[in-house]
């Protein structure tokens, strides 16, 4: 089989089970890869020189379209830059398709340029890995018109899908890398086949696939609704569902919840959030508002706010954990029963026991205090929480793109979603890398104008996403508030070498960099500035929105709030 023949199925056999993106960084082992990624057409294909920001970009990407990206790139340290995009798609549940080229065995501990050892680079952190090398001839036992690699792509998809996440297929590539050209097979060697007989490519032997969901028996869920007949304060919580959008999942959940009279908390990256009480990090930091449930029916991954984790530790009744894949998520240790079961059919099916009016009245009345406490939050003073609160409900668009470290705990705390927003975040393994490469990604994906909100610190992690990975709709807003200023909300702030080890303020010069890298940049001092650039941005699409702040008097601000509403 000639090794264009081979690559050709191999792109044309993941086509078949889904993938329809690809994101390339260009490189000469890869070669063959690009040339038949590129040349199919059902593959939209982008390139992308940096791979660290293809990959972010790639995850960002398959997360909104809740399907195959397909990334490929050259072999050696290239392989290398797409760890941490891989790490964190791993724990997010995000599929993804690494094609990595690589040299041949032969060339494998021989000192050859850009060869390493990377068919088991990530080892931990793919959910499915295999090693692809071009056969010199097709075994006899082979049909000739079927391909001998579908059983190798239906595993690899099938993986990517259920148990989801990333998966690399190393491919060792010999020279020539250069796909015959199109003069070279002008004349084939006669056929012996009827004119009219067509043949597909033997990749038509790739099976169709068909994912089930996992349900629980009639019996199991009469035992799931037992286990909360005693309890007197139930809740159901929606954690973060970071890999779907999930609406399917939210539907059944806010059902599962009106036919309760269960009060449902969710957490600001559930797809639930919209028609769910959404004050639970308030809520939680003043429990004399509303006491702790007794018990929790718990969907999704590990909460945002620090403070309803510390609340699910507390609960005295079950804590039962619902999970689709059967992978733990429960950081506290405090489930004490873990459910592997597709969410929407489980929250669809299941009975609970009615909770009384007077415990979802206790609720309402708390989550009512706390919307009349941020109403006031401007008048405390300015603070990270309250420009991302103005930021959120002044942008025009429907979807936005949080930053790590204090961003998303703020978000957590002050957003109100309406029904159609959706917030994005990397809280796979909670980095700040990668985060403008991973928007740039959301907004294509979307085809729509999305706004990205960073500390100055994430984006100084990240400014290689404003010329490799550059989204025309991407608007990102930048809180310059002198670096690392999550730091100061911990007991580290008393150290004598705070300042010197945990305040890493970036001299970015944002109207500099705007310039540099061909983005327009506005600074907004005001709630008008602000307001008026978001739009600017959301009409537009590339700008920079610079809103500088003083790190002591908003970490002053922090306090006066949290102090007032406990």
């Amino acid at each position: 089989m000639a090794q264009h023949d081979f690559i050709t199925r191999l792109i044309d056999g993941l086509a078949r089970g889904g993938a329809r993106r690809a994101v390339l960084s260009p490189g000469y082992r890869s070669a063959p890869l690009a040339f038949a990624i590129a040349e199919h057409p059902a593959i939209t294909t982008e390139v992308i020189v940096d791979e660290r920001a293809a990959a972010f970009y790639a995850l960002g990407l398959a997360r909104v379209l809740d399907a195959p990206v397909v990334l490929a790139c050259t072999s050696g340290s290239a392989v290398a830059n797409y760890l941490p995009a891989v790490v964190e798609a791993y724990h997010a549940r995000i599929p993804l398709i690494l094609l990595t080229a690589d040299r041949p065995p032969e060339l494998q501990r021989s000192g050859a340029p850009q060869t390493i050892l990377q068919v088991d680079l990530f080892r931990d952190f793919v959910v499915h890995r295999d090693e692809l090398a071009q056969p010199a001839a097709l075994d006899l036992d082979i049909p000739p018109d079927r391909d001998p690699w579908a059983p190798r792509v239906a595993a690899a998809l099938l993986a990517a899908a259920d148990p989801g996440g990333p998966v690399h297929l190393n491919i060792p590539l010999r020279k020539p890398l250069i796909p015959p050209t199109p003069a070279a097979q002008a004349s084939p060697p006669p056929s012996t086949a009827p004119a009219s007989a067509h043949q597909e490519p033997p990749s038509r032997a790739l099976p169709r696939l068909h994912r089930g969901a996992r349900r629980l028996s009639a019996a199991a869920l009469t035992q799931l609704a037992d286990r909360f007949a005693q309890a007197a304060r139930p809740l159901l919580f929606a954690g973060p569902q970071i890999s779907s959008l999930g609406e399917r999942e939210a539907e059944a959940l806010v059902g599962l919840a009106a036919r309760s009279r269960w009060p449902l908390l969710a957490d600001l990256l559930a797809p639930a959030r919209p028609w769910a009480l959404q004050r639970g990090d308030l809520i939680a930091r003043a429990p004399a508002r509303a006491p702790a449930p007794d018990a929790i029916l718990w969907f999704g991954g590990a909460p945002t706010s620090a403070a309803v984790q510390r609340w699910i530790q507390r609960c005295p009744g079950p804590v039962v954990h619902v999970v689709p894949d059967g992978r733990w998520a429960d950081p506290s240790f405090t489930a004490t029963d873990l459910c592997w079961a597709d969410a929407a059919e489980l929250a669809s099916e299941l009975e609970l026991p009615p909770a009384a009016a007077a415990w979802r009245a206790q609720w309402s009345d708390a989550a009512r205090a706390a919307d009349a406490h941020l109403a006031a939050a401007a008048q405390l003073g300015r603070w990270e929480g309250a420009i991302i609160d103005l930021a959120f409900r002044t942008w025009p668009g429907r979807h936005v793109h949080i930053a790590n470290s204090s961003a998303v705990r703020d978000l957590d705390a002050v957003a109100a979603l309406a029904p159609g927003q959706r917030v994005l975040c990397n809280r796979g393994v909670n980095g700040i890398d990668g985060t403008l490469a991973t928007a740039a990604g959301e907004a294509a994906g979307l085809a729509a104008p999305l706004l990205a909100i960073v500390g100055d610190l994430a984006l100084a992690h990240d400014l290689g996403a404003l010329l490799h990975a550059a989204d025309p709709r991407l608007v990102v807003l930048v809180l310059d508030n002198g670096g690392g200023q999550i730091f100061r909300q911990l007991p580290l702030r008393d150290h004598p070498d705070f300042e010197r080890l945990f305040v890493t303020r970036a001299a970015l010069g944002l109207a500099d960099l705007a310039a540099a890298t061909g983005w327009r940049h506005r600074r907004a001092d005001d709630a008008a500035a602000l307001t008026e650039a978001l739009t600017d941005g959301h009409a537009r699409g590339r700008l920079l929105i610079e809103v500088v702040l003083d790190p002591h008097a908003a970490h002053a601000a922090r306090e006066r709030f949290w102090a007032a509403w406990s």
